[in-house]
């Protein structure tokens, strides 16, 4: 005998619906989860971008402080191989060979008769050097801080001999460097010395107001190779750190602002291209004023 065929106790499967909006509501959490993952990177690489800024702030304190002068470095200087080249072919940008000149002897007084007869190179690039390269604000940041610099390995910045006679001797006991550049952060430049790029992968740059109180633009040019926009004043005719130095990163999207006019009350009027910026005078990005 035949017995009757049992009910289904379920279902064989979902239908085409139910599996579309089970597959519509992952969507919508891995793009939740991404934006939050992406939104933590972020906020990571910010905050690394501001301890890196503070640091190099640090670190030109701590050069002052060896190397006894009183003003920052400057971000802008000559640098030649002979220190008759000063004379023999000399700058166009009115006070910069003085600067230059005068600066590094404040450093190394000893080293005028080696740099006046056989000559100091400064540069990366060894024999190839051209022996005369004027280095803008963002390699001035790495040549100061960072002293004797190598492309080939080992790649990265050595800092200055302890040799009163040539500040770019090799080996020995060094002076520096003052702020631990990351390798694979330094690029060559102009005349193959260094600038240093932020973690979003922009140059860091520096404005120093060395012997012009209240000025970042002693020589008549921009001081850096990268902006057109310039150091921040308060609108009123007053720089920010008036009497030492900015330094800038360009944030995430890679953009800097346009320089001049910036204050805490009118921080969100800056804009997209420096909203993200990041410097050493305030403590939010450019375009949030913290209140």
């Amino acid at each position: 005998m035949r017995l009757p065929q049992s009910r289904r106790a379920g279902r064989e499967g979902f239908t085409l619906i139910e599996l579309l909006v089970v597959m519509a509501i992952i969507a919508v959490l891995i793009a939740l989860t991404a934006a939050g993952i992406f939104n933590v990177y972020i906020r990571g690489y910010e905050l690394q971008n501001r301890s890196d800024i503070s640091q190099l702030s640090t670190a030109v304190g701590a050069f002052q402080s060896e190397f006894k002068v009183t003003a920052p470095p400057p971000s802008r200087i000559r640098l030649v191989r002979n220190m008759n080249q000063y004379a023999q072919t000399p700058s166009p940008v009115p006070g910069l060979d003085n600067d230059s000149r005068d600066y590094i002897l404040r450093m190394y007084p000893n080293c005028r008769d080696t740099w006046a007869t056989t000559g100091i190179n400064w540069s990366p690039l060894g024999a190839s050097w051209n022996g005369d390269t004027v280095l803008t604000g963002e390699q001035c940041l790495v040549f100061f801080l960072g002293g004797l610099q190598q492309i080939g390995p080992p790649h990265g910045v050595h800092g200055f001999s302890t040799n009163p006679n040539n500040p770019m001797a090799p080996g020995g006991t060094r002076k520096g460097p003052f702020f631990e550049f990351k390798s694979n952060r330094l690029e060559p430049g102009n005349g193959g010395f260094m600038y240093y790029k932020d973690v979003f992968g922009a140059p860091v740059v520096y404005f120093s107001s060395y012997k012009t109180r209240n000025g970042y633009n002693r020589y008549g040019s921009s001081d850096s190779t990268f902006i057109s926009g310039g150091a921040y004043h308060d609108g009123a005719g007053r720089y920010l750190n008036p009497d030492s130095f900015q330094i800038i990163s360009a944030g995430k999207n890679k953009t800097f602002g346009p320089g001049g006019t910036w204050t805490v009350q009118q921080a969100a009027a800056i804009g997209p291209a420096g909203g993200d910026d990041f410097t050493n005078f305030h403590d939010l990005r450019l375009g949030a004023s913290g209140q």
